[in-house]
């Protein structure tokens, strides 16, 4: 068995963790949606930096973090 994964110039996990770490779990937002003509929910998922979009006819009823 090697030590792939334990090497220390392996380090685009570091990186990545770096680069997230306003929100360092979660990396999707679940934008739930009612559509003002046939009242239905939907939903959206979008990056968890980005805010949820706007949608003409559908009101943004909740946005949740994803893990």
């Amino acid at each position: 068995m090697t030590n792939l994964y334990i090497q220390p110039e392996f380090s685009s996990y570091d990186y990545e963790r770096d680069v997230h770490s306003h929100h360092p779990h979660c990396r999707w937002k679940l934008c739930i949606y009612k559509n003002g003509w046939t009242q239905q929910y939907w939903h959206k998922c979008v990056p968890s930096w980005q805010s949820c979009p706007t949608m003409t006819d559908n009101e943004l009823v909740y946005q949740v973090l994803i893990p």
